[in-house]
């Protein structure tokens, strides 16, 4: 209380100053009397003294902050929805006071905000228009990771103990493998061994195990051939599992999957970089969609990848281009709503496991010279026909070289490229994020200047 009082008598006196001035302490704009126009005499040393007929505004400077910011709210209360969040600095139109919340605008919104984060003064002139950006909250949470194969998998045995491999890629040390439906042959001994709904459907030249082996049905027979089949044995698991000491992977038809840390922390490209012109093409109407289905233009991508598109950037600068961003963190419902309007593998990700945009960790883009315009490519971007091909005859050797320049620059930073689409690359590193779908427009906008 004693503080509010101190403030608010500081604010008064500051108003009585602006009036014994001349100046009216309201924060509402006062026309001034015309004035003399400037002589040509005039010269950049004859500052120009403010006079009192000036109109004065009341301008608070963001002084405190509140778990890292100060937060402009729709009611007097801190329970109502958050508008915006200022950073430390910030200043701001202040159009009323009550002695515990003042009244202020930005980006031509009003709200308002403790008076205890505000210093306030009379100025000639207002705050001046601010930057604004979102802020994700940053997760992380332990999540499956497909990789693609062929579904074979094979067994080394070395001093009494069973390794589980798929091609050269060790997936259990002392592991055991469960199968729900898949097959087990040896044609040199003479063994194939059918499961189906994890029991043994059909066999031929096998012996169950008395004792535990490296390799099972779901319904837990063991299966064996004098110890010795397991090393040369084809086995393919279209459903099951590899279990070992380290965890398990599960199996399903074409990929295996490994629970791994996975984190989320997303960034906005236009607070965090310089140079990367944004246009985000699911912010307007005329998209893929048809509708603008992010709400405001908010671009992101992972803290990660936009510091290899960062160092991307520079090596395009030095050669008088800049990026152009037409989508980054893609929602994964706006990929339901892709794949549901066009079911073209080839172009759309389906929803199994979405898209590497759904991470935050893809960009489409393409190259703008020093004058600002788009370079040559291919097709315009998102044309889901042959025409965005890398490998499309049909280019001129232009867009050729325009295409491959781009992509050398881009993998040299760590992107990978698709053969479908010369825009898209996708950071190498995209396995390690989180697949989310955050409402855009729900995000925190935050005046970082």
């Amino acid at each position: 209380m004693k503080k509010t009082l101190v403030f608010a008598i500081s604010l008064l006196l500051t108003f009585l100053c602006a009036c014994a001035a001349g100046t009216p302490p309201a924060p509402k704009p006062h026309v001034p009397a015309a004035s003399p126009a400037p002589t040509a005499a005039a010269t950049p040393t004859q500052a120009a003294v403010p006079s009192a007929a000036k109109a004065v505004f009341t301008v608070g400077e963001v002084i405190s902050l509140e778990d890292g910011f100060a937060y402009i709210r729709t009611e007097k209360n801190d329970d109502a929805d958050i508008l915006f969040a200022a950073v430390m600095g910030i200043m701001l139109n202040v159009s009323d006071f009550d002695g515990e919340w003042c009244a202020v605008t930005a980006d031509g919104q009003s709200g308002f905000i403790r008076a205890e984060h505000l210093r306030m003064s009379a100025q000639v002139s207002p705050a001046p228009g601010h930057r604004i950006g979102v802020q994700v909250p940053a997760s992380q949470e332990v999540g499956p990771v497909h990789t693609r194969f062929n579904n074979r998998l094979n067994v080394h045995a070395s001093d009494g103990r069973y390794d589980v491999y798929a091609g050269s890629r060790l997936l259990g040390e002392n592991g055991t493998i469960v199968i729900e439906n898949g097959t087990v042959r040896n044609e040199a001994l003479g063994v194939d061994i059918v499961i189906r709904g994890g029991m043994i459907e059909s066999q031929t030249g096998y012996s169950a195990a008395e004792t535990e082996s490296c390799i099972r049905a779901a319904d837990d027979t063991h299966l064996a051939f004098e110890d010795a089949f397991f090393e040369d044995a084809v086995i393919e698991v279209i459903d099951g599992r590899v279990m070992s000491p380290n965890g398990v992977i599960d199996i399903e038809e074409d990929y295996y999957f490994e629970e791994q840390l996975l984190t989320d922390n997303l960034v906005d490209v236009a607070q965090h970089s310089e140079g990367i012109a944004i246009d985000m093409l699911f912010a307007k109407d005329e998209n893929l969609l048809s509708e603008n289905v992010y709400g405001d233009a908010v671009c992101l991508l992972q803290i990660g990848t936009l510091a290899k598109l960062k160092k991307a950037q520079e090596v395009f600068a030095e050669d008088g281009y800049s990026i152009v961003i037409y989508d980054a963190y893609r929602p994964y419902s706006v990929t339901l709503a892709l794949w549901d309007k066009y079911r073209d593998g080839t172009y759309v990700a389906g929803p199994r496991f979405g898209s590497v945009h759904n991470r935050g960790a893809a960009v489409d883009m393409s190259l703008l010279d020093a004058d600002g315009r788009p370079v040559e490519m291919p097709s315009p971007i998102h044309t889901l026909n042959e025409t965005s091909n890398r490998g499309y005859g049909g280019m001129t050797e232009q867009a050729r070289d325009n295409m491959n320049y781009m992509a050398d620059v881009m993998k040299s930073c760590g992107f990978s490229t698709i053969s479908s689409e010369w825009w898209h690359f996708s950071d190498t590193d995209h396995k390690q994020y989180l697949r989310t779908d955050h409402d855009l427009d729900a995000l925190l906008r935050v005046i970082y200047e």
